[in-house]
């Protein structure tokens, strides 16, 4: 069996993670000129924090988007050397939320037929539908033959209760405005084109 692409996967979460908590901290603690790599690391933004900031880069809040990159970037070049530090030792606060053996169990070996937990396409069933000229996408080499991970509360963690396998098209159209449940609706109707499509 092998895993190298579930490793990959596992990378490409924590660095998102770990890049979020950054944001995170930064957006809250933008006025410290130094930070301590302790309290960066132990740092969890509360619900207020996360949709304050959603706000703010939605251009609902006062501070303007331009100002809010200025702010980021000047934390980040005040705290480079401890962000430094912090990006080598992330990789063990991410154990906390998601082990890569939790993980492992989770997304399977590299050869698992795997399926949306959304419109229920499995990886198989977009390889075939590659086959028949059926996909339309112009990224399909970059993105698409093999599921993504999804948060199912977009404002939660990668915790193992709270990712869920998706397809490139649910991952689009979902981003960070529906919950799993409320995009299940729509994932019905991304199931019949594809069952359409399939059946041609």
């Amino acid at each position: 069996m092998s895993y190298t692409k579930t490793k990959m996967r596992y990378a490409s979460l924590l660095t998102r993670s770990r890049d979020l908590h950054l944001e995170y901290y930064a957006f809250e603690y933008w006025e410290n000129d130094k930070c301590e790599l302790k309290h960066l690391l132990d740092y969890v933004p509360s619900r207020e924090i996360i949709v304050n900031y959603t706000k703010t880069c939605q251009g609902k809040e006062e501070l303007s988007i331009s100002d809010l990159d200025k702010r980021m970037n000047n934390w980040d070049v005040n705290n480079k050397e401890t962000v430094a530090v912090f990006y080598g030792r992330y990789k063990d606060e991410f154990d906390k939320i998601l082990s890569f053996e939790e993980f492992k169990k989770f997304y399977g070996e590299d050869e698992k037929d795997r399926e949306c937990d959304y419109c229920r396409i499995k990886e198989s069933e977009i390889e075939t539908l590659r086959k028949k000229g059926e996909i339309k996408t112009k990224r399909l080499y970059t993105r698409g033959l093999k599921m993504e991970i999804d948060r199912k509360n977009p404002f939660g963690n990668y915790s193992v209760e709270n990712i869920a396998l998706c397809c490139y098209w649910c991952n689009n159209a979902k981003t960070d405005e529906f919950n799993a449940e409320e995009f299940k609706l729509i994932a019905k109707l991304i199931k019949v084109v594809w069952d359409n499509r399939l059946t041609k």
